[in-house]
């Protein structure tokens, strides 16, 4: 009515009615799935921890793709709500809503992030009953419902990243394949940007809470500011620099630190990680990346086998061309 209707109270500002499609993104896609579909199949069988295991599996990727675009979607919504909050604070006061239209808008992902809770407890009340069997399928239910909703978190997470380089687009870095709390270690009294060739002791130095991406592209590090919203879906990443994974080196450090270092230039950067077992992980993880990277160039270079010289010399990829195809 806001919209439409010339004599309602509040009239919607002419600018956003450009864009109100944008603010709403696909939530009504998401309810009717909710609604019509996952909802009464989860009825259906909420008695029967198989049927609830089958039912995740089943509707896994969808889950996945319509809460990834929902997530995708969501910084685009925040920036409307923000830039259009008069008006949105008059219809919250006019409707008499008890919650605010961004609280609200973002109900779907808190939901979505509970659902590992409630497995959680049905583990551990079948564990405390000795239902081995139910235990074991909902525990089954609690890793597909905690996948589910990691990838929702992980493309809303990515989408907070702020001053991300215009030039890199965070949407071209390729697929994200881990990221994490961490904490990078830097000379007291220094600024990132003075981080050349630096191995320092420790009495030298001063911890910066941190949060890392590593796209199957890039390895990007962000400053990182925890808040108090549930699930992390309001925490704060603010862009500090990237690694390319074609130039990135990485040396385990002493107790829980890694040493990561560009190949071509003098920045390298001190990661901290809480536990010995996060970094072991974490570099298992990122040599894998580098290691795939690799193989990926070394199988480009090699010429494609013939018996004809002239089709050998047109199939042999130019290095200029390789670049361009390692992440396709």
């Amino acid at each position: 009515k806001s919209k439409d209707d010339r004599k309602y109270p509040v009239q919607m500002p002419e600018e956003l009615k450009k864009m109100d499609y944008i603010l709403i993104g696909n939530f009504q896609e998401v309810f009717d799935f909710h609604n019509d579909v996952f909802t009464e199949e989860l009825r259906s069988g909420i008695k029967c921890a198989r049927k609830i295991r089958d039912l995740l599996q089943k509707r896994k990727y969808d889950m996945k793709n319509r809460y990834g675009k929902f997530c995708n979607n969501w910084k685009k919504s925040e920036f409307i709500l923000t830039s259009f909050n008069s008006y949105f604070k008059k219809m919250e006061q006019h409707s008499e809503l008890n919650m605010g239209l961004m609280d609200d808008l973002i109900k779907p992902i808190q939901m979505l992030n509970r659902y590992h809770l409630f497995f959680g407890d049905l583990v551990n009340i079948c564990d405390g009953l000795g239902e081995t069997e139910n235990m074991q399928l909902y525990s089954e239910c609690l890793n597909l419902s905690k996948e589910i909703s990691q990838n929702a978190n992980d493309v809303m997470a990515t989408g907070r990243i702020q001053n991300f380089p215009e030039s890199d687009n965070i949407e071209r870095q390729g697929v994200l394949t881990h990221r994490g709390n961490v904490c990078c270690r830097i000379p007291r009294k220094s600024s990132f940007f003075d981080l050349l060739n630096f191995k320092a002791k420790k009495n030298q130095t001063r911890d910066i809470q941190a949060h890392i991406f590593l796209f199957k592209k890039s390895l990007v590090v962000c400053y990182y500011k925890k808040h108090a919203k549930e699930f992390g879906l309001a925490d704060e990443y603010r862009f500090w620099t990237m690694f390319w994974v074609n130039k990135m080196q990485i040396d385990v450090g002493e107790e829980n630190d890694f040493i990561l270092s560009d190949s071509e230039s003098r920045l390298n950067i001190n990661i901290v990680t809480d536990t010995l077992e996060e970094k072991n992980n974490w570099v298992k993880i990122i040599r894998k990346e580098i290691k795939t990277f690799d193989k990926k160039v070394l199988k480009m270079m090699l010429p494609t086998p013939s018996t004809d010289q002239e089709s050998f010399d047109q199939e042999t990829p130019t290095p200029s061309s390789i670049s361009d195809s390692l992440y396709v």
